[in-house]
């Protein structure tokens, strides 16, 4: 499923770039394209003729993690493109129904400076683990959990990606309109970092995609809500005792990325549920199932005391 799913993500966002008529830088593209070959090459290679699991299953994660990441950036640029109404005032709505306001929150990170550098390293660091969690699994012994990791990244930042095509969001910053003198003190670019590149590619002005340059501009659903809990879930199923030890850390790892993801991304609340709801049904979706007893086996074998 996990290479499915990467390839579905490539063709789409390149679709989308000739539909748009977006021009992915072609020497990016290119490297790109031997980068990822050759990763599934010696994958193939250690699979079929030198058997070594542990490399093979190491080299086609990290083909296909990457993979899916970097058409999910490419997807989410081209998406922009489109150019669809904004839906800010619904999410706005949205928080107000819930009972909660982005403004609240900004506003007290920004009076406690000893946060924002922790926030600044969940923000980004949470998307930059996605590379090494699949190689962590591997070395545990549970590559067929490292398989589904890669599959249900893929799902769910391509659902966040397909969502936000007709409703794209500018953020928080700018949609609730904060004020210059909370934002000031917090971490420079926070929450609006993303602006540039947004503007660009709604109004045309950009047609070029560098892969190098890739930025997060997807608001609805929460890219960075969706993938911190795919991760806490794939370690928290796992039943080994350093995990177990560990799961207090990871509960609380994702709930600072959480945080990290309004404050630092500019998101809204309902982004992050957002990004949580399609996070479970993705987990519906890859869920393993046991498989079912031979049918076909003697009754005398299933039950040797007869």
């Amino acid at each position: 499923m996990a290479s499915t799913s990467a390839a579905a993500v490539t063709a789409c966002a390149l679709g989308m770039t000739v539909a748009t008529g977006l021009r992915v830088e072609l020497s990016h593209l290119l490297l790109w394209a031997a980068g990822i070959c050759v990763l599934f090459a010696l994958q193939a290679f250690y699979t079929f003729y030198r058997r070594e699991p542990f490399i093979a299953d190491s080299l086609g994660t990290l083909a296909v993690t990457g993979c899916s990441l970097t058409m999910l950036g490419v997807l989410a640029l081209a998406g922009l493109a489109v150019n669809a109404p904004l839906i800010d005032g619904a999410l706005i709505r949205a928080d107000e129904m819930i009972g909660l306001d982005a403004r609240t929150i900004v506003a007290f990170v920004s009076r406690v400076p000893a946060l924002h550098h922790p926030l600044v390293f969940a923000y980004h660091a949470s998307f930059k683990v996605l590379i090494f969690v699949p190689l962590i699994l591997i070395l545990m012994r549970r590559a067929d959990a490292a398989w589904r990791f890669c599959a249900m990244i893929a799902l769910a930042g391509f659902a966040c990606a397909l969502i936000a095509i007709p409703f794209p969001a500018i953020g928080a910053f700018a949609g609730l309109q904060l004020a210059e003198d909370v934002v000031s003190q917090l971490p420079e670019g926070a929450g609006l970092y993303h602006l540039a590149t947004f503007d660009a590619f709604r109004s045309g002005t950009t047609k070029h995609v560098r892969l190098s340059e890739l930025n997060g501009v997807i608001t609805f659903p929460s890219f960075h809500a969706a993938f911190a809990c795919v991760t806490a879930h794939v370690f928290m199923s796992l039943r080994i005792l350093p995990v177990r030890l560990l799961r207090l850390s990871i509960l609380i790892w994702t709930a600072i990325v959480m945080v990290s993801t309004i404050v630092i991304g500019g998101h809204y609340f309902v982004d992050v549920f957002a990004g949580v709801a399609l996070f479970a049904v993705v987990v519906s979706i890859t869920r393993t199932r046991k498989p079912s007893p031979d049918l076909s086996m003697p009754l005398r074998a299933l039950n040797p005391a007869t």
